[in-house]
């Protein structure tokens, strides 16, 4: 859980900072040139990891989740994360449940929403994250039936 809490922390302070001095990560990544947190979330990372955000769009691989970090920020005018909560599901597998904090770069439009993660942790590594909209989603999704 531990590694969880780590993740999630860099990924607050990352978000947080990114607003003052905004630039891409992929970029970053390919040039090895991230700040420290941005470092240190891809270091939490499995290599081949695979993220599923809310709207069921898969992302494999760390330059790929990258570009999908990127094209959110790029699409907002400012984002958030808070980190409420961890919890151990057995084995290999941990919920964490944020508040994401939006304001869409279009419209203007404010939104804040619970999401609620579904990480898998092999060899001190996020292998996978499978966000959804409810405890219950999420849930039923490690659930031996589901």
């Amino acid at each position: 859980m531990q590694v969880v809490r780590g993740y999630f922390d860099a990924i607050v302070r990352g978000v947080d900072t990114h607003w003052e001095s905004p630039r891409a990560f992929t970029g970053a990544l390919k040039a090895d040139d991230l700040e420290p947190d941005g470092r240190h979330v891809l270091d939490h990372l499995h290599p081949d990891v695979r993220w599923k955000n809310v709207l069921g769009l898969v992302f494999e691989g760390k330059p790929d989740c990258t570009r999908a970090v990127d094209e959110l920020l790029e699409a907002s005018q400012y984002y958030s994360v808070r980190l409420d909560e961890v919890t151990d599901l057995g084995g290999d597998r941990v919920l964490a449940t944020k508040e994401v904090g939006t304001r869409s770069q279009n419209s203007g439009a404010a939104a804040t929403l619970k999401v609620f993660s579904v990480l898998t942790v092999r060899a001190g590594l996020i292998a996978s994250a499978d966000e959804y909209l409810s405890r219950e989603q999420a849930l039923a999704a490690v659930s031996p039936s589901g």
